[in-house]
């Protein structure tokens, strides 16, 4: 009984390392992370997720691309529908809604696009 306790113990531990580098790492690197902990937070990302993002030049965005956008205290995770690169506008739409409608928001010099929605 002793030795299943401590598997049991190790493979906490273990898995909450993976979860706190998996979180604080990526940061150091580069990459951009978005958390979604909160319920009452304005976002499309679900509940629980976390996504990942390496920021690129606007210039380099294509149709397909999903991209992290921040909207004052919102952070929303859309996907290129259409673009006008000359005038920085872009149509989005939600990935995660299927009767979500297209809007056009205006980006800079360069966005966070989504590696990975964990």
């Amino acid at each position: 009984m002793s030795k299943f306790l401590k598997v049991i113990v190790n493979l906490v531990v273990l898995f909450s390392i993976v979860v706190a580098t998996a979180l604080l790492v990526p940061p150091f690197v580069g990459i951009d992370t978005v958390m979604n902990d909160n319920t009452n937070t304005e976002t499309n990302i679900p509940v629980g997720s976390v996504a990942y993002g390496k920021e690129i030049k606007v210039k380099e965005l294509k149709k397909k691309d999903r991209i992290i956008y921040s909207e004052g205290s919102s952070t929303y995770v859309y996907e290129i529908t259409d673009m006008d690169a000359s005038a920085g506008a872009y149509e989005v739409k939600d990935p995660y809604s299927k009767s979500g409608e297209a809007e056009v928001v205006t980006l800079q010099k360069s966005v966070p696009k989504v590696a990975v929605v964990v």
